[in-house]
């Protein structure tokens, strides 16, 4: 009788185990990729373009992803076709943010990323533009990462540039993707995105925000 109850427990805990094990999976599937259903395309992380430069710079540099069809990500519109920008980091002005308990938690880092979620074959331009040259005089160099996700992460292409004044836009990627979602034809043909004074050629709605 006593074996009888030992198995019972043993194999109560060796369920409830289980269980947890199958739950947490499932979990962990839906974080590592989610996948929604968008007109009958799978949306989910296909690339990374990800912009980093100093830490401790007051620099405000800028992100722009022209897609095959023309749609524009940037600052004033960070969700455009099946293009995503994570964040609009304006140097090191915007890293401290303040809680509502009056605790301020600071995110020292000077990085921008943006998603291409799905394969949309064609032809991509990737900018990078200074928005507000605040450490005067002293030249920013900005590294960018192209980043294939599928079937396993691959560095696609890497590049530095040099960043001097306000207004400089540098044309990093020209790139072509085909229907199987590999990477052709990168070169640095230069396109411009921004007028002179630095707000995107077609969009002017988020100005002081971006200021500010």
């Amino acid at each position: 009788m006593e074996s009888d109850g030992y198995n019972l427990s043993y194999l109560d805990l060796l369920m409830n185990t289980l269980g947890c094990f199958i739950f947490l999976f499932a979990i962990i599937m839906l974080l590592v990729n989610p996948v929604r259903q968008h007109d009958g395309v799978e949306k989910k992380a296909e690339f990374l373009i990800i912009t980093e430069w100093d830490n401790e710079s007051l620099d405000d540099v800028d992100s722009y992803l022209q897609d095959p069809s023309g749609n524009l990500c940037n600052y004033n519109r960070r969700e455009d076709g099946l293009m995503h920008l994570d964040r609009d980091d304006r140097g090191k002005v915007n890293d401290e943010v303040k809680m509502e308990g009056g605790e301020v938690i600071t995110f020292q880092e000077n990085t921008e990323t943006v998603s291409i979620r799905a394969i949309m074959p064609g032809e991509y331009v990737f900018n990078v533009h200074m928005f507000s040259k605040r450490d005067l005089g002293v030249p920013l160099e900005v590294n960018i990462k192209m980043i294939k996700l599928n079937p396993k992460v691959t560095v696609v292409a890497s590049k530095k540039v040099v960043l001097e004044k306000n207004g400089d836009e540098i044309t990093v990627f020209r790139f072509t993707v085909s229907e199987d979602g590999n990477v052709h034809d990168i070169s640095d043909l230069p396109k411009k995105f921004t007028q002179t004074h630095g707000y995107p050629l077609d969009d002017y709605s988020n100005e002081e925000d971006h200021d500010n």
